[in-house]
């Protein structure tokens, strides 16, 4: 059976009874809605249980704000990086501790038809609080990213049905927000740990 403690996620589906993630410019606002009502769902001591991590993927660098999306492309950049739990304001809202990390490693490329994609995979480890014992848990995350950037409504509208269009302003790509935007929405919406007594 699947393992409760951990998410895989595809940019297709989602897997063990997550939320499919949104596909147009109202993903930050589902963010939003998905924080607003954890508050009815999590309480938890946030300094219980503390204690250090890092991701397997142990890239050094931070990761940037955000970028320009048609240089990234067209030079074909890999974007990796970490960010931890104080630079993810809203993750901080779902988290049971002050720890917790992320890392990323993106590449932007180009398709044959000249469409723009950044693609890749996130990892890393939260604390969340267990639904059924009320104990803090280790939530680990692997999360596959494939992004079809788009300049309009309209294009991103088009495409709905065929990939995750994802709508930059002036060249803006917002690496940052998008990338905890995926993980917000993998997050179980009712933590279930790994002990015998809770599966």
């Amino acid at each position: 059976s699947p393992n409760p403690g951990v998410s895989s996620i595809s940019a297709a589906s989602v897997r063990n009874g997550r939320r499919s993630r949104p596909r147009s410019s109202a993903r930050y606002r589902d963010c939003e809605a998905r924080i607003r009502a954890a508050a009815d769902i999590f309480f938890f001591d946030k300094h219980l249980g503390a204690h250090y991590y890092r991701a397997p993927m142990t890239v050094p660098h931070i990761l940037p704000q955000r970028i320009r999306a048609e240089n990234a492309v067209r030079r074909r950049q890999r974007i990796e990086g970490r960010l931890g739990l104080e630079q993810l304001e809203r993750l901080r809202e779902l988290a049971a501790g002050e720890t917790g990390q992320l890392e990323a490693r993106l590449d932007a490329s180009a398709g044959a038809d000249g469409s723009w994609h950044v693609r890749g995979a996130l990892e890393g480890r939260l604390e969340l609080v267990c639904e059924r014992c009320a104990e803090t848990y280790d939530w680990s995350f692997d999360i596959d990213v494939d992004w079809r950037l788009v300049e309009s409504e309209a294009e991103e509208q088009r495409l709905l049905a065929e990939c995750e269009p994802v709508l930059i302003e002036d060249d803006w790509l917002p690496v940052r927000q998008l990338i905890e935007d995926e993980v917000l929405l993998a997050v179980p919406v009712m933590p279930v740990c790994e002990r015998n007594t809770c599966r």
